[in-house]
């Protein structure tokens, strides 16, 4: 099976890299947070699998040290308080193991206004597990958070939660902070018109270039 854009280098012969290389000296700016590391929580792959295996296995000393040097500091704060000392808490296994997921923030996390304003209410310490409509959106929005909300000790988000919290947040709106508009003209000037549509369809707007295609 082959899409458009794989029949279009067939019928040109003509490697994709080299097109890329040759638009990307153009003037045109590029879209942030195409990048699949500014839509992960922990960039590194070596951070997730030792998070991955903290949370349904053991690590040594040595490889628990490793970890806390690959993932970012609000989360390292958290390990260093909850850690067993070589294994997650029970409590923490479904919340640690979203985040060492190969998976962007806002597919767990999806940004709007209310989701934004409620994080922020819940970082400065709000008492949400005895409002019925708080914990009825957290269980629907943040269904990981609310676990942990729901069988903690406390009424608030576990204070050194609250850091991780607000970072989780920024990474998960980064990709829809800038708001690009996309030209309504159909020729493009990158000059890779021919190989980023159906070859049977009329284009209706240009490709655009992204960081991830450096």
């Amino acid at each position: 099976i082959c899409d458009g854009t794989a029949l279009s280098f067939r019928r040109e012969l003509l490697p994709w890299q080299q097109v890329l290389q040759e638009s990307d000296s153009s003037p045109e700016p590029t879209y942030a947070g195409s990048s699949h590391k500014e839509r992960v929580f922990i960039p590194k792959p070596r951070g997730r699998k030792l998070l991955e295996t903290f949370v349904n296995h053991e690590l040594t000393e040595d490889e628990m040290e490793e970890l806390l040097r690959n993932v970012p500091l609000s989360l390292a704060n958290v390990l260093k308080e909850v850690k067993h000392p070589k294994k997650s808490p029970d409590r923490m296994k479904c919340f640690l193991g979203t985040l060492a997921k190969n998976s962007p923030v806002c597919g767990f996390l999806h940004p709007s206004e209310e989701l934004h304003d409620f994080i922020l209410k819940v970082s400065k310490g709000a008492s949400i597990r005895d409002s019925v409509a708080d914990m009825e959106f957290l269980q629907k929005e943040v269904p990981v958070l609310f676990e942990l909300v729901k069988n903690g000790d406390s009424s608030c988000v576990p204070e050194i939660l609250r850091p991780l919290l607000l970072d989780l947040l920024e990474v998960a709106e980064k990709p829809f902070n800038d708001k690009v508009q996309v030209p309504d003209c159909c020729t493009g000037e990158t000059g890779m018109d021919f190989i980023s549509f159906f070859p049977g369809l009329h284009q209706v707007g240009n490709r655009g270039k992204y960081t991830a295609d450096r």
